[in-house]
C-alpha cells in the first residue's frame, strides 16, 4: 500500500513544492548570527527560560522581560532541550510557522475556492519579501500572522455555518477562539482586535446581525482559558508586574517612536510594495476600479471573504499610521491579505478573464525585478569602494574585499535571470509556471544571502559588542552599556550587563554613585559611543573615565 501511495504523493505538484520549500528553509538556516535587536533579545528571553526553567515569568538580562507574551519564547526554549542553544534552533520555530501557513492556505484555499487559487495564495505569500524574511529568522511576527490567519478563516467558516445548528457552529467557535488566543499569546490584545472588529464591519457591510448569545459566551470562556494557561499563573506567582510593563510598553509603542524608528503616518504603503516583492506590481495595476469591482462582486462566491479581509487590511494600515513607532513587519500580516487578492487576479487572469493588463504586469514587473536584481549584483562592489571612505571605516571596521568575492553577487544575479527569465512564461499566458518559477527564484535568492552575505554583513555590524565585551571580561570587569544597547552579548555571553540610560531596562546608573561604586568588586567598564566621553565626568562627579579600548564607533571606558 505505501509503494502505491508514493507515486501518488510525487504526482501532486502541490506536495512537491512543500518538500522543496521546507529543504530550502532550513537551508542556511543557522548560517549566520542573530540579528540586532530583536533575534537576539528574542533567543536571550529564550534562553533564560531554558536555563532557570521559570516558564511563566519572562525575563532577560537578570531582569523582568514584559514586552512580549510567551508563545514563542515556549516554543524556542523546548527547541534548545531538544537540540541545544543555537542559531538553528532559536530560528526553528519561524520555520515551522512558515511551513504550517503555507499548508494551512493551500487547504483553506482549496476548500473555498480552487485548487488553482489554493496554490497561488500560498505560492504569492511564502515567497513575498517580508514573509520570507520572517520565515528564516526569530522574529515573532510569523507566528502572529499565522494564528492571526488561523482566526480569519475560522470565523469565515462559522460565518457561513451561522444560521445552522449549534452542532455545526460549535467546532468553528472553538477554533476560532483558541486561534485568538494563541494570537494573543504571542503578541498581545490585537490578535483579538483584528479578528472581531473585522467580523462586526462584514456584518455591517452585509447588513445582517444574526449573533447567537450562547455562541459569544462559549467563544468568550474558551478563549479566556486559553489565555489564562499563561496569566493565570503569573499574576498568582509574580503578581501584576507583567501586565502593568506590557501596558506601559504599548503605550510607548502608541506615543513615540522608540529607538528612532520613525516615519510619516503613510510609513506602511510606502513599506507595502517593498515587502510585497517580487509581486509589487499587482498593488500598482491590481486595485484598479474594474478590478475592485471584480474582487468584491456581489456575484461572486468569494465576496464576503474578499470583505472580511479588505477590512483586516484597512484596520491594520489604520491602526499602524497611529502608532508612533515605524517598523516594517508591524504590518506584515498584510501580504496574507495582499496574497489573497493577487492569486485571485492571476487565477482570474489564467481561466481568460482579463482582469490585469499584460503590458503594464510585464513593464512594472520587469522594472521592480532589475532594480532589485541590480542592487544586489552591484552589493559587493559598493561596499568594496565604501571601504576605502574614512567615515565608513570608523563606523563599521575595514575589511578584506576578498571575503565577498564572486558567491556575494549571487543572490542579485539570482533575481536578475531567474525572475526575469520568468517573464517568458507570462508571455506564453502559462500563470501557473510564471508564478512557480518566481516563487523558486524568490527562495534561492533568501537562501543565497544566508549563505553568502548574511554571514559576512552580521558580524561586521555587530561583532564589535562581543570583542570589547570579551575583553573587559578578560580584565576582570563588570561590564555595562552607557546610553546604547545591543542584545547580542546577552545571548552568545552568560554574564548579565549593567544597563545605564535605556527604557528597556531598569536604568543601573546608581552604580556609578559614590557609595555602590564602592561596593563593586570588579572594575567597571562602560561600552558606549564616541560622543558619550564628553558628558560622564559632568554628570557623574568623582570619577574619572579612561578610554582602554576602541573598536569602529564604539569605545571601552574605564570607570575609576
Amino acid at each position: 500500500m505505501l509503494q502505491s501511495r508514493f507515486p501518488n504523493f510525487l504526482q501532486r505538484p502541490i506536495y512537491l513544492i512543500f518538500l522543496i520549500y521546507g529543504i530550502l528553509l532550513f537551508t542556511g538556516l543557522g548560517h549566520f548570527p542573530l540579528i540586532d535587536w530583536d533575534e537576539n533579545i528574542y533567543g536571550a528571553v529564550s534562553k533564560s527560560m531554558y536555563q532557570n526553567g521559570e516558564y511563566f515569568r519572562l525575563s532577560v538580562n537578570n531582569q523582568l522581560y514584559t514586552e512580549k507574551p510567551p508563545f514563542i519564547f515556549w516554543i524556542t526554549s523546548l527547541s534548545y532541550h531538544l537540540l541545544g542553544i543555537s542559531e538553528f534552533s532559536t530560528r526553528l520555530q519561524s520555520v515551522l510557522s512558515a511551513l504550517t501557513s503555507f499548508c494551512f492556505l493551500y487547504w483553506f484555499g482549496k476548500r473555498h475556492f480552487s485548487e488553482k487559487l489554493a496554490t497561488f495564495w500560498s505560492l504569492l505569500y511564502s515567497s513575498s519579501l517580508v514573509p520570507l524574511f520572517l520565515s528564516r529568522t526569530a522574529y515573532i511576527d510569523h507566528w502572529f500572522n499565522t494564528f492571526l490567519l488561523f482566526s480569519f478563516c475560522f470565523i469565515y467558516e462559522y460565518h457561513l455555518k451561522k444560521s445552522e445548528a449549534f452542532k455545526s457552529r460549535i467546532l468553528w467557535i472553538l477554533l476560532a477562539s483558541l486561534s485568538m488566543g494563541l494570537s494573543v499569546l504571542t503578541k498581545g490584545p490585537l490578535g483579538l482586535f483584528f479578528p472581531l472588529a473585522s467580523y462586526f464591519l462584514l456584518l455591517l457591510f452585509e447588513r445582517h446581525f444574526l449573533l447567537h448569545w450562547l455562541d459569544l459566551i462559549i467563544g468568550f470562556l474558551f478563549f479566556t482559558l486559553v489565555i489564562g494557561v499563561y496569566y493565570a499563573p503569573n499574576l498568582y506567582l509574580y503578581g501584576t508586574a507583567t501586565i502593568r510593563g506590557f501596558y506601559e510598553f504599548q503605550g510607548m509603542l502608541l506615543s513615540k517612536s522608540l529607538e528612532s524608528h520613525s516615519g510619516p503616518w503613510f510609513y506602511h504603503f510606502l513599506i507595502a510594495p517593498i515587502g510585497f516583492f517580487p509581486w509589487s506590481a499587482l498593488i500598482f495595476i491590481g486595485f484598479t476600479k474594474s478590478n475592485l469591482k471584480f474582487l468584491f462582486s456581489k456575484k461572486s462566491e468569494h465576496q464576503s471573504f474578499s470583505i472580511l479581509i479588505g477590512c483586516w487590511m484597512t484596520l491594520l494600515l489604520l491602526i499602524f499610521s497611529i502608532v508612533q513607532t515605524k517598523l516594517p513587519h508591524y504590518t506584515s500580516s498584510l501580504y496574507l491579505c495582499l496574497s489573497f487578492f493577487g492569486a485571485r487576479l492571476l487565477s482570474a487572469n489564467d481561466e481568460k478573464q482579463i482582469v490585469l493588463s499584460k503590458r503594464m504586469f510585464y513593464g512594472i514587473s520587469t522594472l521592480i525585478l532589475f532594480v532589485f536584481g541590480l542592487l544586489f549584483l552591484l552589493l559587493p562592489f559598493i561596499f568594496e569602494y565604501l571601504s576605502s571612505d574614512l567615515s565608513f571605516q570608523r563606523q563599521y571596521g575595514k575589511y578584506n574585499s576578498e571575503s565577498l568575492g564572486f558567491l556575494a553577487a549571487l543572490p542579485g544575479l539570482i533575481l536578475l535571470f531567474g525572475m526575469l527569465s520568468s517573464v517568458y512564461w507570462f508571455n506564453k499566458n502559462q500563470i501557473n509556471r510564471y508564478i512557480l518559477h518566481i516563487w523558486l527564484s524568490s527562495q534561492l535568492f533568501l537562501v543565497s544571502i544566508s549563505l553568502f552575505l548574511a554571514p559576512f554583513l552580521i558580524p561586521l555590524l555587530q561583532d564589535k559588542n562581543l570583542r570589547l565585551y570579551d575583553f573587559a571580561k578578560e580584565q576582570g570587569g563588570i561590564v555595562a552599556f552607557y546610553k546604547y544597547l545591543s542584545f547580542y552579548p546577552m545571548f552568545y555571553r552568560d554574564e548579565p550587563i549593567l544597563i545605564m540610560g535605556n527604557y528597556k531596562f531598569r536604568d543601573d546608573s546608581d552604580s556609578l554613585s559614590p557609595e555602590l561604586y564602592s561596593k563593586l568588586q570588579k572594575p567597571l567598564y562602560l561600552i558606549t559611543t564616541r560622543n558619550k566621553i564628553l558628558e560622564l565626568p559632568f554628570l557623574f562627579n568623582g570619577r574619572t573615565f579612561d578610554i582602554v579600548k576602541e573598536d569602529t564607533d564604539l569605545i571601552l571606558i574605564r570607570v575609576k
